[in-house]
């Protein structure tokens, strides 16, 4: 069974749930699970100045994740 992917409705809490190694990544880009982790990756790009594909393409290949097919 493949891992599911990394969507951009993932929120951190349940990424760092199921990927607690996605910690440093998160620590990297200064997303504190504490205050963000209720937060959508969309959402937290955005709140944070990031690029969320840039975001999630880090932690997918960081993780071993795949992404979403396209719409």
């Amino acid at each position: 069974m493949e891992p599911p992917a990394i969507e951009k409705q993932t929120t951190v809490n349940h990424l760092l749930r199921v990927h607690p190694d996605s910690r440093a990544i998160f620590d990297f880009f200064h997303i504190d699970p504490q205050k963000d982790g209720d937060f959508s990756l969309e959402e937290v790009a955005w709140y944070r100045g990031l690029d969320e594909e840039t975001l999630r393409f880090v932690l997918v290949q960081s993780l071993g994740q795949k992404l979403p097919p396209p719409p």
